[in-house]
């Protein structure tokens, strides 16, 4: 899955080193971060001890014209205006699963993190006690006044942390030898790249525990997501028999026209699991779902199988069309009472499913 790891923390905490130790010994696909255009100047230590930033030093006028592109991420702090463009990070997504974004202002974050909904992010703070602040910042050549005026920042960064900490999913503390900072940078990709394998993870907003029949599938449901794309399966919920097989031959005729994938857990192709439960691991690989309650057959009101895919479909949290026929009895449909669509022929159910085919493909 693809990850952002955003970085915040006060000044002398550590940023700078991350950066160098990411660009040292993380090349692609591993880790990758953002560089941002910035209007502060460059200071002097940074250049006498040829600092490795993540900042490309800009004029006004230059901030200006990049402040121009509506997908501009920009902020100030301090006296400095900050930004980076949104196509950054999409070009860095395409290259690593884990990009690296050190900001301070968490509008930014939040914006970033609504408009990437399917990359997930990891906002991370980095914690320095004063005194290491105080002996890093000279390691790196500030004089007293530097270190007074970035000693304030400190007490700002804090701050937000105190207000907003509920934002962080994670705290480094950078308290001891640069080793140990390296390893906590560490310790935070492998923890975030290390394969759960009790959850199928499509991304950030498609993310599913495994049932415990199907722990030890994950490896033949990922080579099935492969072979089909998740956002374009729809999972098909009926009983097959003859009297459905207009409404089936209906059904994936207008969904393969909008580029959809009809997909039935009957079917030789997907046979993942090659036992009862090979229904359910077929659901997981659908975003989608369509289930048809049809007219009842004698002793039987409704098919107790698709309402247990349904059932799941649902707390999966997934699209899914319900079609229910007038003739069923009205339980145990209360339930659902205000989620499915009637129908009385099959003209009707083409017209309902148009319409929803329609509304899924955006």
């Amino acid at each position: 899955m693809k990850k952002i790891i955003f970085i915040d923390g006060a000044a002398g905490t550590g940023k700078t080193d991350l950066v160098k130790y990411i660009d040292d010994n993380y090349s692609l696909p591993a880790a990758k971060y953002i560089t941002k255009y910035t209007t502060r100047k460059r200071r002097i230590e940074e250049d006498e001890f040829n600092l490795q930033l993540d900042l490309i030093h800009v004029s006004d006028n230059e901030f200006d014209e990049f402040n121009k592109d509506s997908e501009f991420y920009t902020y100030k702090y301090g006296n400095a205006r900050y930004g980076f463009h949104k196509k950054e990070i999409e070009l860095a997504l395409e290259d690593t699963d884990n990009v690296f974004v050190i900001i301070r202002n968490k509008p930014i974050i939040d914006k970033i993190v609504s408009e990437f909904p399917l990359v997930r992010p990891i906002v991370t703070y980095i914690y320095s006690d004063r005194e290491n602040v105080i002996s890093r910042l000279k390691e790196d050549g500030y004089d007293d006044k530097s270190i007074g005026f970035r000693l304030n920042r400190l007490n700002t960064a804090w701050d937000d942390y105190l207000r907003h900490n509920d934002v962080y999913q994670e705290i480094l503390i950078n308290n001891s030898n640069k080793l140990d900072f390296q390893r906590l940078i560490d310790w935070l990709i492998q923890k975030y790249n290390t394969e759960n394998h009790e959850w199928i993870e499509i991304d950030n907003k498609h993310k599913y525990p495994l049932v415990k029949p199907l722990i030890g599938f994950k490896e033949k449901i990922n080579k099935q997501l492969n072979k089909y794309p998740f956002e374009k399966n729809v999972f098909l919920m009926m009983k097959f028999r003859e009297n459905n097989q207009l409404v089936y031959n209906f059904i994936k005729e207008k969904l393969e026209e909008k580029g959809f994938n009809c997909v039935r857990a009957d079917h030789e192709d997907w046979n993942i699991t090659d036992n009862i439960y090979n229904p359910i691991s077929v659901l997981y690989c659908c975003k989608y779902g369509i289930a048809l309650f049809d007219e009842p057959e004698d002793g039987n009101n409704f098919s107790p199988n698709v309402a247990y895919e349904l059932g799941i479909m649902h707390h999966q949290l997934k699209d899914c069309l319900i079609l229910r026929h007038s003739s069923l009895p009205q339980m145990p449909f209360d339930l659902i009472k205000d989620l499915h669509k009637y129908y009385h022929d099959n003209l009707e159910i083409e017209s309902i499913v148009k319409r929803w085919v329609n509304k899924i493909r955006g």
